[in-house]
């Protein structure tokens, strides 16, 4: 496989084709390589759709994820809650 990379510093209307790739399946891609024309957009924080409410859909601002030692904590402690209801009933 024969690639051809090029760095063209004044980029024209069209590019042509290298004859060897003519006819194939071919991937392009262009990248500036100067960040004058390029201008980052701020972006909006998203908003994430959590349940339906009735007709009306709830939404959050953010999701926060407990650690890993939070989310073990809180599994310990159902984990101990579940073993007392098991030992009240008999």
């Amino acid at each position: 496989m024969h690639s051809v990379h090029l760095i063209i510093d004044n980029a024209p209307e069209f590019i042509a084709m290298p004859e060897a790739l003519r006819g194939r399946r071919v991937e392009c891609i262009f990248v500036p390589l100067d960040d004058t024309h390029c201008e980052s957009v701020p972006r909006a924080m998203p908003k994430f759709n959590i349940a339906e409410v009735g007709y009306e859909r709830e939404s959050v601002s953010n999701i926060v994820i407990p650690s890993r030692e939070d989310r073990n904590a809180r599994y310990q402690t159902a984990l101990e809650g579940l073993k007392d209801e098991g030992t009240q009933d008999s």
